[in-house]
């Protein structure tokens, strides 16, 4: 049996008056991973390794990047979301990056309901 999409609902950074408030909604929305997520394309994450990337805040984005949210957890006392970027196994830690909460690197979500 093939399970059909009842609904998709897009949740986007600025419908939100915080930050805060708009990653709290995406870790609740995170029940059943992966969420995919579209994320500020800066350069660098791609090398942090199994590191927390946190972007310098004057850094612009070269547009946005689709990535799957896998996690959501706390790593060394910091707040992060670990993605599985699409751009194959060597960006991050064998494709997987960690983004620091509160970073403004995601600016929307999609949640599917089926």
């Amino acid at each position: 049996m093939v399970d059909t999409i009842k609904k998709m609902t897009t949740f986007f950074r600025e419908d939100f008056a915080t930050t805060h408030m708009f990653e709290k909604e995406l870790a609740r929305q995170l029940k059943i991973p992966p969420l995919a997520c579209a994320v500020r394309a800066v350069p660098g994450y791609h090398a942090c390794g199994s590191e927390v990337f946190a972007p310098p805040r004057k850094l612009l984005s070269n547009g946005d990047h689709v990535m799957l949210l896998v996690a959501y957890g706390r790593l060394k006392g910091r707040r992060l979301f670990e993605f599985q970027d699409s751009n194959g196994l060597w960006v991050g830690s064998r494709g997987f990056v960690k983004f620091a909460a509160g970073s403004n690197l995601i600016t929307e979500f999609l949640v599917i309901d089926v």
